[in-house]
């Protein structure tokens, strides 16, 4: 591939594998895909990873939750061997093996589903999530299911792709705004299928809230909303981001 290396960075993993990355310039535009005319809005969540705007709900996998029984084995037999010994190294080699595989499945995955999703749509609209909150309540799935990981890959890709990612505030109330008529209104979690008060649209909660997802992106995009903080929105387009 054409360009001018500028930096090279090698390093060696739990596993001693040794990697190399190479940072370069004056790399040549990838070869963007055809244009859609398609967008979406994407609703994190636990049952269901991610639900979008169309209706179609993508269910991801939990490597995490898959090898904890290996991982469990592993780390008891590395707390068994004396520490400075040849067994606890190999030990520890074992428990980072567990540990490279869950990474390596979701990376896979999360990427193959990021480059499908923009191929599909020009833009995807995303939430910004309070993740950390989310896992101090539900525990290691949220972890597990790794959403900014794949935040970050879907940005990558929309740069690479030209298309748009867009990531609206976080207090933006899409779970409880109807998607019909913008009438805001209290959801208990337990309520899976939200009716609007005001225009008794009724729909999918998930779906609705994909749908005022997408809606505040568009507003978003065309500068129709204003940001109420730092960190209350962000676009990632091809024109600000290089490769």
């Amino acid at each position: 591939m054409a360009g001018t290396i500028k930096t090279v960075t090698v390093r060696r993993d739990a596993l001693r594998d040794i990697h190399i990355t190479f940072s370069c310039d004056q790399v040549p535009q990838a070869e963007q895909g055809p244009k859609t005319g398609l967008s979406a809005g994407a609703d994190f969540g636990l049952k269901d990873f991610l639900t979008l705007s169309t209706g179609e709900k993508i269910a991801a996998p939990q490597p995490l939750k898959s090898q904890l029984r290996h991982l469990r084995k592993a780390q008891r037999a590395l707390s068994r061997k004396n520490k400075g010994s040849k067994a606890r190294a190999r030990a520890k080699l074992d428990v980072a093996r567990v540990h490279k595989k869950v990474a390596n499945v979701r990376n896979d995955w999360q990427w193959k589903q990021a480059r499908m999703l923009l191929l599909t749509f020009d833009m995807l609209v995303f939430e910004t999530l309070n993740l950390r909150a989310m896992q101090q309540l539900w525990g290691r799935k949220v972890g597990d299911l790794g959403f900014a990981d794949f935040v970050s890959k879907a940005g990558w890709m929309a740069t690479k792709l030209g298309r748009e990612l867009v990531k609206i505030g976080q207090w933006t109330p899409t779970t409880k705004r109807c998607s019909s008529c913008r009438h805001v209104q209290d959801v208990p979690l337990n309520v899976r299928v939200f009716a609007c008060e005001r225009c008794g649209h009724t729909e999918d909660r998930d779906v609705n809230a994909a749908k005022s997802i997408l809606e505040e992106g568009r507003l978003l995009r065309s500068g129709a909303a204003r940001k109420t903080s730092q960190e209350a929105s962000g676009v990632n387009t091809a024109e600000s981001h290089g490769l």
